[in-house]
């Protein structure tokens, strides 16, 4: 077959991996549709069948001559096929294109025109006269009162939460942070205050409130290792200036005025780890008895502040239980703990 068998010899000397099927993939579906195996068909019978009668130029050209001759049968029957009849009638062409179809011939030829049956209009029926009777004169009803509407009751306003009271906070909060031991100095008014430290050495950490000519005024905390916590300084006449501050690591102290203090609303249960400073929302008055607990092993100490003085309520090693009178106008709760603690007001 020599088309089919010098196109594969080709695609094997010109063409490798993938490409080489792609393109006998293709030259495969060309040689279905242009009839090329109908020559290659032929010269094969004419090989084997008359050799020795044909060379194989002799046979090329009759296997060539065959193939155009089924080119042109096919061609000739392609142009005989009978035209395809309308779908549709003249009359429902005529339709589609919204003109009168045309009217059928008869027998003889001559064409009939269809006429149109004329649609029957009913006449109107003449309405008897009716012979109007008087009207006899019906006494009118009494009109019913209307009812007056009921006056809808107006909702009751729901009542407003007392808002807590804003107090007038005596300086805004400073911010202190070093690391080492330093003398960090500030400034506030002679009021008393409080100080937040935050501390993440693992050596002592100790820290002293100084006055203005560099006198100790009080030890504020004196602890190994890590610390958090809340300490109030300047409660009595003293004036700090300065903090004289022992550390190994870093730290940071916010000093603050007293009055935006942890808030306690007394209805819920208070917990803390560490010392604090914890403002009253309603200052305690009458018979305010308070439950403190404490799971440390160290010191547990609790201060009640008024206006005028100060109480101390609890002070205890290790851990701790027990109710505690609160004086009247307690405003703030100092606590001194090395563990767990909580309180709550029966």
């Amino acid at each position: 077959m020599p088309i089919a068998g010098r196109g594969w010899a080709w695609a094997q000397r010109s063409l490798g991996g993938a490409v080489r099927w792609v393109v006998v993939a293709a030259l495969g579906i060309l040689y279905v549709l242009l009839l090329l195996w109908v020559f290659d068909a032929a010269y094969w019978l004419l090989t084997r069948f008359a050799s020795s009668r044909f060379g194989s130029r002799t046979r090329g050209l009759i296997a060539a001559a065959i193939l155009i001759v089924i080119y042109a049968l096919a061609g000739a029957s392609g142009a005989n096929k009978p035209a395809a009849l309308p779908s549709t009638s003249p009359v429902a062409a005529a339709s589609a294109a919204g003109s009168t179809a045309p009217a059928n011939p008869d027998s003889s030829g001559a064409e009939t025109t269809v006429v149109p049956t004329p649609t029957l209009v009913p006449s109107a029926s003449p309405t008897p006269q009716v012979t109007p009777t008087p009207a006899v004169p019906t006494a009118s009803a009494t009109p019913t009162a209307t009812a007056k509407p009921t006056a809808t009751a107006k909702p009751t306003a729901t009542p407003s939460p007392t808002p807590m009271p804003t107090l007038q906070v005596d300086f805004q909060p400073i911010t202190l942070t070093g690391s080492g031991s330093k003398v960090p100095k500030f400034n506030i008014p002679d009021v008393a205050a409080i100080a937040t430290f935050s501390y993440r050495g693992s050596g002592n950490f100790a820290v002293w409130a100084l006055a203005e000519d560099g006198s100790k005024l009080g030890l504020l905390v004196n602890t190994i290792g890590k610390y958090s916590g809340t300490v109030i300084f300047d409660t009595e006449t003293d004036h700090t200036v300065a903090f004289s501050v022992t550390a190994s690591g870093t730290w940071t102290i916010t000093v603050k005025p007293w009055q935006i203090a942890r808030s306690w609303d007394t209805t819920t249960k208070l917990a803390g780890s560490t010392d604090d400073v914890i403002q009253l929302r309603d200052t305690a008055s009458g018979l305010a008895v308070a439950t403190f607990t404490h799971s440390g092993s160290a010191n547990f100490a609790v201060w009640a502040y008024t206006a005028s003085s100060r109480d101390l309520l609890v002070n205890e090693i290790g851990k701790y239980s027990g109710d505690v009178l609160l004086p009247d106008g307690t405003m703030l709760l100092v606590v001194t703990a090395s563990g767990a603690w909580t309180a709550i007001l029966a």
